[in-house]
């Protein structure tokens, strides 16, 4: 019996080389599983400059539509985190998939406020409206997603999570979530990594 970590590797392979079942039912087989709730992290994952490093209030939206803080220190999201949220909150085969934002900022009145200003897509729904759940204060995220699956019901197995910060994907990935590693910050590849490894685990 082939392991998970053998179908992963499968299912990479397949997908970069054409193989298998080809490209395109490649594709849609790494759907087939969707997850129940996608998760990111915000700080230097989903977005640029970090909580901590701001001035605070006022905050206010640039010409660049972007967000930046009393002093002009600019919070700017990821391209890559606005079109996977943007795809999350309005494409119909994402509907039943709830979105959250984990974080353990010591600065979440900032985090909120950031939240409520950016804006995704054409829609004028904000950062913060497009997400079902805000866990974001200090503390292990464990506790994070404990909240979330008490609150949801939603296995952790049916969860994806995107991190910056390799303590948190250990942590949390003990609990069964499927985890994924950005060190550099949030990207397309990171979400198809994801749902790689949730279909994998089916």
């Amino acid at each position: 019996m082939s392991s998970h970590k053998d179908k992963r590797k499968q299912a990479k392979m397949g997908k970069k080389n054409g193989s298998g079942d080809g490209g395109a039912v490649m594709v849609e087989e790494l759907r087939k599983h969707r997850p129940k709730l996608v998760a990111f992290d915000l700080d230097a994952c989903s977005w640029e400059t970090e909580m901590y490093l701001l001035d605070g209030p006022p905050f206010r939206v640039n010409k660049h539509g972007h967000v930046q803080d009393r002093s002009g220190s600019v919070v700017r999201l990821f391209d890559d985190t606005h079109d996977v949220l943007h795809e999350l909150s309005h494409a119909e085969e994402w509907q039943q998939t709830q979105v959250a934002f984990v974080s353990r900022t010591s600065y979440p009145e900032y985090a909120f406020e950031c939240m409520s200003l950016i804006k995704i897509g054409d829609s004028e729904k904000s950062m913060h409206e497009v997400a079902h759940h805000h866990e974001i204060y200090p503390g292990c995220k464990v506790s994070h997603f404990q909240k979330i699956h008490k609150r949801t019901g939603i296995p952790y197995e049916d969860m994806v999570f995107f991190d910056n910060e390799y303590r948190n994907i250990r942590d949390v990935q003990r609990l069964g979530v499927v985890c994924v590693y950005t060190p550099d910050g949030f990207r397309r590849r990171h979400f198809e990594e994801a749902l790689v490894q949730m279909n994998a685990s089916k």
